[in-house]
């Protein structure tokens, strides 16, 4: 091999050995998506949020495995935010336990119950019952 092909082949390897395959970065081995409109009885209204209200909703994986982190997808409706690390449009969720609170993320476990059990936090700025959003769980196997 010339030194131009040796010199190739090795950024290639070293490109893949620190990329890594997905499961070797703890990606989740799985997901699947709820859809919700902001007036279903699973929504709880946990109290007014400048003009609008916060919202929390319980979600469940698969018993034996673990939620990793849940999204509002991409296209939902403008009036449903998550509550996170960042304001938007000047309003923050007031989080009443930082606990169980997963990183910045949006959502927290809940106290005393496996982890593939955990309450999605959002907020909505309308009154609209009808305004449809869909969340994005996803997990791996454990505990």
């Amino acid at each position: 091999m010339t030194l131009y092909k040796w010199r190739t082949l090795f950024l290639v390897i070293l490109i893949l050995l620190t990329s890594g395959p997905s499961w070797a970065q703890g990606a989740p081995s799985a997901s699947f998506e709820r859809t919700f409109h902001i007036g279903d009885p699973e929504i709880r209204n946990l109290g007014k949020l400048r003009q609008g209200n916060q919202i929390g909703i319980y979600l469940e994986s698969p018993v034996g495995t673990h939620i990793v982190t849940i999204e509002r997808k991409l296209g939902s409706s403008g009036w449903v935010h998550s509550c996170d690390a960042h304001e938007q449009f000047g309003t923050t969720c007031a989080w009443t336990d930082n606990i169980d609170k997963v990183g910045s993320s949006a959502y927290r476990y809940i106290p005393g119950v496996p982890h593939n059990r955990a309450e999605w936090l959002g907020w909505t700025d309308t009154a609209d019952k009808q305004q449809v959003f869909t969340l994005i769980i996803y997990y791996e196997a454990g505990p």
